[in-house]
């Protein structure tokens, strides 16, 4: 059996038959959740006198992969928009582009 050491490291897949959080996996690990390019605008106002429309960029080309048995965290600055990638992941709001396929199945559409 390998040892831990060796289905630790994330940079290298882990070795046939490694147990990763109580998980066997292969070399050949596919992402339980990808999400790639992800976006989610928010119009600021409607535009007076025909100017152009605003908006904020919640979330602006978000990708990320999350392997099975792994833990992800986000993190960052009030605002950077934490909250509206949870909500996209969730299915609460549609994102504007992008892809999140958990499992396989793409839960954007």
């Amino acid at each position: 059996m390998p040892s831990r050491d060796a289905c630790a490291r994330r940079d290298q897949p882990g070795p046939s038959g490694c147990l990763l959080g109580g998980i066997a996996v292969t070399q050949a690990r596919q992402p339980l959740l990808s999400v790639t390019h992800l976006k989610r605008h928010f119009p600021i106002a409607t535009p007076l006198l025909g100017g152009p429309r605003r908006a904020v960029q919640a979330v602006d080309g978000v990708s990320f992969d999350v392997l099975t048995g792994e833990t992800l965290g986000l993190v960052g600055e009030s605002g950077c928009g934490k909250s509206t990638t949870a909500r996209l992941l969730l299915g609460l709001i549609r994102p504007d582009a992008g892809s999140i396929l958990f499992d396989g199945v793409d839960l954007a559409t």
